[in-house]
């Protein structure tokens, strides 16, 4: 078992080591601290998905510690819950893979009828298709990297259906090291404040290659493939970037097509080929991706189905309803009903 990097070791003793100040001027590193359970999950949800706490002792008070920092669409998160606690990740179709990395102490992953215990030394990719529970206690850390679905998922079926079924609990070894020193170099330049992460071409092309190192680390067999056949042109992700960013506003082809900066011949082929996809079907997907989040953070506040899905340019509610049901086999109602029995 190889020993955390240099960097790795001195994020296991300072919990704000990606975020040292505040914020970053660029708005790409925050740092969050509270006593109160829902605050944490909060927190969490904002840059992965909607899940649940359960606290192993009633009105426990955390000593929960959040630092993170962005590059475009890939997300660093130094995360602390100070205290004993479950975390619930059950929700399915869910928006994120999460590479979890433990920095200090021991947690428990139980998932599939199964346990492992994780600790510094190992590592583990979280997939989107399969529920978990994290037993975390007082001073446990660790490092969870949230990388949107369609920045890893490749056009090779094969490798789609292995990162379906994520990545167990395992010991870093010589296959794994060159992305863990990657990653601690991601971090120590957030944790410098410096000017080269100021830049939004240089924050994207140091995603681009952290992603390249994963998916080289995930399937060495393919490495030739994937670099020929899987690398996505810029024009996507600024597609796909400025429809993430405009989710809730009355956007059109022709302002998807102008944000990419190509023709619509090319944007459609880009991703036809890349995602399987034409942007406006990749935009209504995230779309419903959304609102089921929305509804799941809102049911304690009493949150409508049709205020949801108006709020997405869904004005037949019927109709959300419906392909609601398609998509995350229960009905926006039953989200609802779900998320407050959990609460």
């Amino acid at each position: 078992m190889q020993s955390l990097s240099p960097t790795l070791s001195r994020m296991s003793a300072d919990d704000y080591f990606i975020a040292p100040q505040a914020g970053s001027p660029e708005g790409k590193s925050s740092r969050t601290e509270s006593i109160d359970a829902q605050a944490a999950v909060a927190s969490v949800s904002r840059v992965f998905f909607p899940h649940h706490i359960r606290l192993h002792h009633e009105r426990q008070l955390l000593d929960f510690r959040h630092s993170a920092g962005r590059l475009s669409q890939v997300s660093f998160n130094q995360i602390t819950y100070g205290g004993e606690l479950d975390v619930l990740v059950n929700e399915p179709r869910r928006s994120h893979f999460v590479l979890v990395i433990p920095l200090r102490g021991t947690m428990q992953m139980h998932s599939r009828e199964r346990s492992w215990d994780l600790s510094a030394g190992t590592m583990m990719l979280m997939s989107p298709h399969v529920g978990y529970r994290f037993t975390h206690y007082e001073k446990d850390a660790h490092l969870a990297v949230g990388i949107p679905r369609h920045r890893i998922e490749t056009s090779d079926a094969t490798c789609n259906e292995k990162l379906a079924q994520g990545l167990d609990p395992t010991s870093i070894d010589e296959s794994s090291e060159s992305l863990l020193d990657y990653i601690g170099f991601i971090c120590n330049e957030f944790n410098r404040g410096g000017t080269l992460m100021s830049s939004e071409n240089v924050r994207a092309g140091v995603e681009n290659t952290f992603i390249t190192m994963l998916r080289t680390m995930l399937f060495p067999d393919k490495v030739a493939n994937l670099s020929k056949s899987s690398i996505v042109p810029g024009f996507v992700h600024r597609a796909e970037r400025f429809m993430q960013q405009h989710l809730t506003d009355d956007i059109r082809l022709d302002d998807i097509v102008k944000a990419a900066g190509v023709p619509a011949r090319t944007l459609h082929y880009g991703f036809k080929r890349f995602r399987s996809s034409t942007p406006m079907r990749w935009l209504r997907e995230k779309r419903f991706e959304q609102a089921r989040q929305d509804l799941l953070a809102g049911a304690r506040e009493g949150v409508q189905v049709i205020e949801v899905a108006h709020r997405y340019w869904m004005h037949h509610g019927g109709r959300f309803a419906i392909n609601y049901q398609k998509l995350f086999g229960e009905s926006p109602s039953a989200t609802l009903r779900s998320a407050l029995k959990q609460r």
